[in-house]
């Protein structure tokens, strides 16, 4: 592999010109100069070919990382054996943020991300604000996601689609200011692949539920009371055996310690998670679960719900103005364009959907 201090004794040697030969020939990088007579600076882990638009080349994890700077945005590429890998386009946004488009193919998948975020998310990946849609094409697998962070409120959601065969969902939304949070997944068949998605937490409750080996729903949260202490810890699970369709509810001390349980088993007929099974376990899961937090549970299944009649084509997909742009325009560079050209639609439309609600609360 060519290093940084190997690339700068050959940049000294050959000249710039013939530097930007060598590199797009063996490494695959072609940079965009057009006048080899541009100042050259070095530091010990990188190169910048100063000018118009300066070009910094560094490495980050055997990567070649290439940005260039224009006014008001720049755009960072990275390669890996002679492949672009990874391309976003960095947009300084009013309100000093930034507005980034990452896009990433490494052959197995491709990922198209805008977020809203700052300059101290070094991976780009942990901003305020995020849209993702997400395809394996050979399987085919289609993930689409959505990060909220408020000044109040956090909200997430993941959809996972396994060639039309299989759902898995995820949902979360919490309140920044106190322990209060609700939760919920979905494997609504086998779990034959597991694939998650963007995770933000190591103990996803979607990871948790990919890990059983039969179609299950899981539901937890903690509730708080009226002065916004914590009171109880629960985690409802919802299962397929031989008894018929499980529902255990669990009272927890601190996520680990079982302080109760009880279980209750219903002959429902289906054997998988489908909309008609969750409109009857709407009807009777108040017999199951706790007073205490039914109204969170079944906050969770309508979600559930609504996310299978998206799968089963029997509802239309709520769509924000992001998404829609981002579907109608796939191709990362013309999407780079759009939002270069209509900047502060972007932001309008992002900015809007982070405000905060005027009346609805989450406790």
């Amino acid at each position: 592999m060519l290093t940084i201090p190997i690339l700068q004794g050959i940049l000294k040697e050959y000249g710039l010109e013939e530097f930007t030969k060598r590199i797009n020939k063996v490494l695959k990088i072609k940079l965009p100069i057009k006048d080899f007579n541009q100042q050259i600076t070095y530091t010990e882990d990188s190169i910048t070919i100063n000018g118009d638009h300066p070009i910094t080349i560094t490495m980050e994890e055997e990567l070649y990382k290439i940005t260039t700077e224009f006014n008001g945005y720049r755009t960072i590429k990275y390669y890996y054996n002679g492949e672009l890998i990874r391309n976003l386009f960095l947009f300084n946004t009013e309100d000093e943020k930034l507005l980034v488009l990452d896009y990433i193919d490494n052959g197995n998948f491709q990922t198209t991300r805008i977020s809203k975020t700052t300059e101290e998310d070094k991976s780009y990946n942990k901003g305020e604000f995020e849209r993702e849609i997400t395809t394996f094409p050979l399987i085919p697998i289609n993930i689409n996601s959505y990060y909220l962070k408020k000044e109040n409120k956090q909200e997430e959601e993941r959809t996972i689609d396994l060639a039309g065969q299989n759902l898995y969902y995820h949902h979360y939304q919490g309140d920044n200011n106190t322990e209060y949070f609700q939760e919920s997944a979905i494997c609504k068949d086998l779990p034959y692949l597991k694939i998650s998605g963007h995770l933000r937490i190591m103990d996803d409750l979607l990871v948790n539920s990919l890990n059983k080996k039969i179609p299950n729903i899981m539901i937890r949260g903690k509730n708080v009371d009226e002065k916004e202490n914590p009171l109880e810890f629960y985690h409802v699970f919802i299962t397929f055996t031989d008894k018929g369709l499980v529902i255990k509810d669990v009272i927890m001390d601190y996520q680990t310690k079982v302080i109760d349980a009880q279980e209750a088993v219903s002959k429902l007929g289906c054997r998988k998670f489908d909309s008609n099974l969750l409109n009857a376990l709407i009807g009777v899961i108040h017999k199951a679960v706790r007073p205490s937090h039914l109204p969170n549970v079944l906050e969770e299944l309508e979600h559930i719900r609504d996310a299978l009649l998206v799968h089963e084509h029997k509802k239309i997909h709520d769509i924000d103005s992001i998404e829609l742009m981002m579907k109608v325009i796939p191709d990362p560079n013309h999407l780079a364009f759009s939002i270069y050209e209509n900047q502060s639609n972007y932001e309008n439309a992002i900015n809007l959907l982070l405000e905060e609600p005027k009346s609805k609360s989450l406790k």
